[in-house]
């Protein structure tokens, strides 16, 4: 029986920006509640009139909120109001009067910018709304003859997977490009934000028979997301520790996964100060599976214990951190992350360490643990960088990232230290 995938899971790279990608899944989400709206039945944006004036393709506040209530499963008007709120502020919506009037649960009218053509459009955001577009009538029921189909391909099944040649007429043919040359130039941009991806990651696309797929986690993207796209920082703050998944304030769907301490105090430079173990001492030396750890054994001698508020870590030698002969337990994890990022902070002036993790994130559900020290990311030996560049790094690959990791086991005591 051939292996059936119906996603891959390796990323290509990418040349949209963090910011771009954090914005344009918010404009997808937004576009996918139009699209929900004009669809509901009776139909939520249609024309109305208040105040002996006629608005065209508009909604209520009010009605707005009813139906996230009742079709999101949104527990609280108050939070549906927020998540509105949120699609108001990057553009999505707006009081049909183009005011300052912020989004409230009442009988004001607003309408989607894209309703009545008053969205900023740019050559960034555009893949990801007519991806979101796309996305949505290749997957509908109503649609016929879709191109999503299972196709095999070096003996591996795909499912939901189209050929490029495809594409390309199925988006003219349906009005979504004036010509192939402009529907070529669609698929290219929808594989560089990462919309779409070769099965195999192997080409760019190409107007032939050359395999794709939708990114999985479009199918994955919902309202609530909103809350943790919000947060994300737009760009990466050099002077502060960085976070893979941003936690200013409490989300509604987890709790914080970050003490007060480490926010406000920036860990110091780690001090490594000299060590050395005859053979006789490395004999000696106790080896945990990995992933595992012992908080009760001691620190190794002459090595200095760095507070980081609510955890702390020993620091260790670059060298050793890279080298067989010390006491590490080392271990490769591969993370696929969600709409959100990856789950986990990282701190360190090199080598840097996981400081904390999401439990409710992709990288806890990988096994990644905090405390353990990253020596590679997709093979690169980042033991030598900071934090900062660390997530830099990090970032480029915000889908999937191979992790080599070591856990730092320390020393046991010796004789003479029991003694003492």
């Amino acid at each position: 029986m051939l292996p059936r995938r119906s996603v891959t899971t390796i990323r290509t790279s990418s040349t949209a920006s963090i910011g771009s990608k954090i914005t344009g899944n918010i404009l997808m989400i937004g576009e996918r509640l139009r699209q929900a709206f004009h669809n509901n039945k009776p139909a939520i944006v249609r024309d109305r009139r208040q105040l002996l004036r006629q608005y065209t393709q508009c909604f209520t506040g009010r009605e707005a909120v009813d139906w996230m209530v009742t079709n999101r499963d949104i527990i609280d008007r108050g939070l549906a109001v927020k998540l509105l709120r949120i699609l108001q502020r990057n553009n999505v919506l707006h009081h049909v009067s183009d005011q300052s009037y912020l989004f409230k649960d009442d009988n004001a009218l607003y309408r989607f910018r894209l309703d009545d053509c008053t969205f900023p459009m740019s050559r960034e955001k555009e893949p990801y709304i007519k991806g979101e577009q796309l996305y949505a009538r290749l997957t509908s029921q109503l649609t016929k003859n879709t191109i999503l189909k299972v196709h095999t391909e070096s003996g591996t099944v795909y499912e939901k997977s189209f050929y490029g040649s495809e594409l390309v007429q199925w988006v003219v043919k349906h009005g979504l490009a004036a010509s192939r040359a402009q529907a070529i130039g669609l698929g290219k941009e929808l594989v560089e934000c990462d919309i779409i991806r070769h099965v195999t990651t192997g080409h760019h696309f190409k107007d032939e028979r050359v395999l794709y797929q939708f990114h999985p986690n479009i199918a994955h993207l919902k309202v609530m997301d909103l809350f943790d796209l919000d947060e994300r920082p737009r760009s990466l703050n050099q002077d502060s520790p960085m976070s893979l998944r941003r936690h200013s304030e409490v989300s509604p769907r987890h709790s914080p996964i970050r003490t007060p301490n480490s926010i406000d105090i920036a860990l110091g430079p780690l001090t490594l100060e000299p060590t050395s173990y005859s053979g006789d001492e490395n004999k000696n030396i106790r080896k945990s599976s990995p992933g595992s750890s012992d908080s009760s054994s001691p620190l190794p001698p002459r090595v200095r214990k760095i507070s980081t508020g609510s955890r702390s870590m020993s620091p260790v030698r670059t060298r050793g951190i890279s080298s067989d002969e010390e006491y590490m337990v080392k271990n490769t994890i591969k993370i696929t992350g969600d709409s959100v990022g990856f789950g986990f902070v990282v701190r360190g002036e090199g080598p840097s360490y996981v400081h904390t993790v999401d439990p409710a994130g992709p990288a806890a559900a990988a096994g990644l643990k905090a405390k353990q020290y990253i020596t590679a990311v997709n093979s690169v030996d980042v033991v030598h960088k900071k934090h900062q560049e660390l997530a830099h790094i990090i970032l480029k690959n915000p889908y999937y990232i191979t992790l080599d990791v070591v856990d730092h086991n320390p020393l046991p005591k010796t004789e003479e230290e029991d003694e003492d």
